[in-house]
């Protein structure tokens, strides 16, 4: 059975994946713990927790980018990851995790390396992947808190969510 089929069923029946994959691209963060205890053994989905550099901190120790500095930053679609990804001048800097079955998309884990926080790419990233399930028709389940929280600042999106699930996600 493939993983996106296991994933799919797991959502469906409210238990999370017991063992998400690494991501060794974005950092230490995936170290195992002390006592042999990989980092997402202990994480908790029902909340989010942002830390926050100063502002206009850049990701290199020591240097500041100016307002007037341009930065490319692009969000693409890497189905072969189930995940949209957001780049910034080239380097990952985050992305939304998803399941996608049939005619709906599960978003269930939202990261923005901390060297990137505190610039708004998270809510860039989930205005670009909600944008792209609103072109492609799909029905979005936001298992992921940043992605609800999002929601839930952006009523505008609310109708991606289907009407039987709205009371469920608290929409």
């Amino acid at each position: 059975m493939s993983r996106s089929r296991i994933s799919a069923y797991a959502i469906r029946s409210g238990a999370l994946p017991s063992s998400p994959a690494p991501y060794p691209e974005l950092g230490e963060r995936e170290a195992v713990r002390p006592g042999g205890e990989p980092p997402w053994a202990s994480v908790d989905f029902s909340t989010t927790v942002l830390l926050r550099p100063p502002p206009g901190t850049h990701p290199e120790a020591g240097q500041t980018r100016s307002a007037e500095e341009p930065m490319e930053q692009i969000v693409s679609d890497n189905a072969e990851k189930s995940r949209f990804e957001i780049h910034d001048d080239g380097e990952l800097a985050g992305f939304a995790e998803y399941h996608r079955f049939g005619e709906e998309i599960a978003f269930i884990h939202t990261e923005i390396d901390p060297r990137f926080e505190g610039r708004g790419l998270g809510s860039r990233l989930a205005r670009a992947a909600l944008d792209a399930a609103r072109e492609q028709g799909l029905a979005v389940l936001p298992y992921c808190p940043f992605i609800r929280g999002w929601i839930t600042k952006h009523p505008e999106y609310a109708d991606l969510i289907p009407t039987s699930h709205r009371a469920r996600f608290g929409l």
